[in-house]
């Protein structure tokens, strides 16, 4: 098959979402299908991890067989009114011209946020008959109305209404859980075009590491027992609930943490951390850095705000299971990775905002070593089982095959 990757992010640049769509391209090239992906250059990296050829409107390059294509995409300025549509309307235009450019393919795979990128896809299929697979991981107007980001009603109709289009007007959607299955399936009337694949992790290449590996000197964590929490800090993640715990656990000389990231909140979140000995910011880290960070950590940190009533599942969690170290996680209690964690046992799990609560869990772990051992463990064990790359890679083949031949017509 000839697949195509429409996204806004993908390696150079750093987080989850580029991590996984990487691990998936690459994986579905061993398949036998030829995979190309058509992203945007990327932004807010070191300056060395950019693309040589990065000077030009368009580039091109392999990896691992896998073909890209790179697009630059204005970054307007967004305090200017209407500058964030416009920059969505180029978000459409240009990615479609990029992937319209690279040649035909029978399917294209579009991760959203952002929703935008989908209609570039329907945009493309319209050209060149390519399906598409509308891949939903955050649900976009809902997540920013929890928030209370979005509160404007004429806006919020106008989301809805284009989330809803978007829904109804790509071939198949793809949900990471049943309970965002379930939420797309009244927003778009249509159930029987939605799957679910669950988020994925290459379990073989972050796997149980040395503790006291090449991170732990670069970064001078020494012999500390190092709490972590590794992402984008944004309002959706609860940074309040870390940074109250670490205030409150300050008399314990032995416990740092140790909290690397980028996103919105980043700088809010290193201001008021220079008020804590026992708290060490640093940047968000590379694929190969993150291995080793994950390694050298004996306990991980999974938050989300209150507020969120969407049932998120962080890809974060599944690679901290594969890691082998034990999770402490504060989410809602009604969502999918509380019912995902305590399957797996594979960690402690506290209500969103119960900063009491969560600084217990870190004290329990880490006067238990026995337990920290075997929530590690079991975590790995079910991480292998229930969301292998391997398994989620051919899972999405399969889907691909069905749609190209007709069978989901």
């Amino acid at each position: 098959m000839k697949i195509l990757l429409l996204t806004n992010c993908y390696p150079p640049e750093i987080g989850a979402a580029a991590n996984q769509l990487y691990e998936l391209a690459g994986e579905l090239k061993k398949l036998g299908n030829q995979v190309l992906v058509v992203t945007r250059f990327p932004r807010h990296i070191p300056e060395e991890l950019m693309p040589k050829d990065g000077d030009g409107f368009l580039s091109r390059e392999k990896r691992e067989g896998v073909e890209i294509v790179r697009i630059k995409i204005p970054h307007l300025p967004r305090h200017i009114p209407l500058m964030r549509e416009a920059e969505h309307v180029l978000n459409i235009l240009l990615l479609f011209l990029a992937a319209l450019l690279s040649g035909r393919t029978q399917v294209t795979l579009v991760y959203s946020p952002p929703i935008v990128v989908g209609y570039a896809a329907v945009l493309l299929r319209f050209f060149t008959g390519s399906r598409v697979v509308f891949n939903v991981q955050d649900l976009f107007p809902q997540s920013m109305i929890d928030l209370g980001l979005l509160k404007n009603r004429f806006l919020i109709a106008v989301s809805r209404f284009f989330e809803k289009l978007s829904y109804q007007i790509v071939d198949l959607i793809t949900v990471h859980s049943e309970g965002n299955q379930e939420i797309v399936a009244r927003t778009s009337s249509q159930p029987d075009r939605i799957e679910v694949v669950p988020n994925w992790v290459d379990t073989n290449y972050i796997v149980p590491g040395n503790r006291n590996n090449v991170f732990r000197h670069e970064f001078g964590l020494g012999e500390k027992f190092v709490v972590s929490f590794a992402g984008c800090m944004s309002d959706a993640q609860d940074m309040d609930i870390i940074l109250n715990s670490a205030a409150s656990l300050q008399a314990n000389n032995d416990i740092l943490f140790l909290l690397a990231g980028n996103g919105p909140n980043y700088e809010s979140v290193r201001q008021r951390a220079e008020n804590l000995p026992n708290v060490k910011i640093i940047p968000i880290q590379p694929r190969n850095k993150y291995v080793n960070l994950l390694a050298a950590s004996d306990i991980a940190l999974v938050t989300l705000n209150a507020h969120v009533a969407t049932p998120v599942v962080p890809s974060k969690i599944l690679s901290i299971m594969s890691s082998g170290r034990p999770l402490i996680a504060a989410f809602p209690p009604d969502g999918d990775a509380p019912k995902i964690i305590k399957a797996a046992g594979c960690g402690l799990f506290v209500p969103a905002g119960d900063k009491i609560k969560f600084a217990e869990a870190i004290i329990t772990l880490y006067n238990d070593k026995e337990l920290r051992k075997r929530c590690g463990e079991q975590g790995r064990e079910y991480v292998v089982k229930h969301f292998s790359l391997t398994a989620c890679a051919a899972q999405y083949e399969g889907l691909f095959r069905k749609l190209i031949n007709g069978q989901n017509d």
